[in-house]
């Protein structure tokens, strides 16, 4: 999910990207099919990828989903979270919410509270991220190379911006339910 359809593209690309670098063991590849009207892909295990924008709300509903990744869910309203958590009602499944959890009020500073509530650490966890995290997990993984591409990158944002701007964008904060 995402809020416009420009950012679930995005998301669709990058899924059949990866798709399309699978093989299967007899060397094909992996047999996968793009709805586009539907904005789904159906795998060859019987899943569909479903990619939703909350442009039109009317556009969210639909069956029960296991996993649900949100992005930029600080813009989303009470009334998108409450569609959302109704598609994973039957199943209790894992769902990420990304996003800027220092906007006061949004739903999503209520979710990530709901999620740093000792009451709730059963069935929800709090995770934040930053670029710093990012750059460490680079370097353990043996891409100094990369790592200090992307520290240099992140160093010449920081230099143009204030640094609440900076921490806003770069300090990103996020929730995650787990089962």
């Amino acid at each position: 999910m995402a809020p416009t359809y420009l950012q679930v593209d995005d998301g669709v690309e990058n899924c059949l990207k990866v798709l399309r670098g699978f093989t299967t063991a007899e060397g094909d590849s992996l047999p996968f099919a793009w709805r586009a009207g539907k904005k789904s892909l159906l795998l060859p295990n019987g899943s569909v990828l479903e990619f939703r924008s909350w442009d039109r709300e009317e556009n969210l509903s639909g069956r029960t989903v296991d996993v649900m990744v949100v992005d930029e869910a600080h813009l989303i309203t009470h009334r998108v979270r409450e569609i959302l958590e109704l598609r994973m009602g039957a199943t209790l499944g894992p769902r990420r919410w990304i996003g800027n959890a220092t906007v006061v009020g949004s739903e999503f500073y209520l979710v990530c509270t709901e999620a740093q509530d000792p009451v709730n650490a059963a069935r929800m966890a709090f995770m934040h991220w930053t670029w710093e995290d990012r750059y460490r997990s680079l370097l353990d993984s043996g891409h100094a190379r990369k790592a200090a591409a992307y520290k240099a990158w992140v160093m010449q944002r920081k230099a143009r911006m204030l640094d609440s701007e900076f921490k806003r964008a770069f300090g990103a904060e996020w929730a995650v339910a787990v089962r």
